[in-house]
C-alpha cells in the first residue's frame, strides 16, 4: 500500500487572501493585506516558506545557519 504524502505548497498568489506570516514571510503577508484592502498593489507570486526551506535542506545549508 502507497501512502500518500501532500507536498506542501511551493508558491503562493498574492491575491487579498489571508497568507499567514509563517506560510509566506512577513514582507508578503504585508502586501496580501494591503490587497485585501484594495491599495494599487501589482499582483504577486511568492516562493512560501516551505520552498525555502526545502532549498536551504536540500543544499545542506541549514548546517551553515
Amino acid at each position: 500500500m502507497n501512502a500518500t504524502r501532500t507536498r506542501p505548497r511551493m508558491v503562493a498568489h498574492l491575491d487579498g487572501s489571508v497568507h499567514r506570516t509563517d506560510e509566506v514571510g512577513g514582507k508578503a503577508a504585508g502586501i496580501d493585506v494591503l490587497l485585501r484592502h484594495h491599495y494599487p498593489v501589482p499582483p504577486a507570486l511568492v516562493l512560501t516558506t516551505a520552498a525555502y526551506r526545502s532549498a536551504i535542506s536540500a543544499e545542506s545549508l541549514d548546517l551553515l545557519l
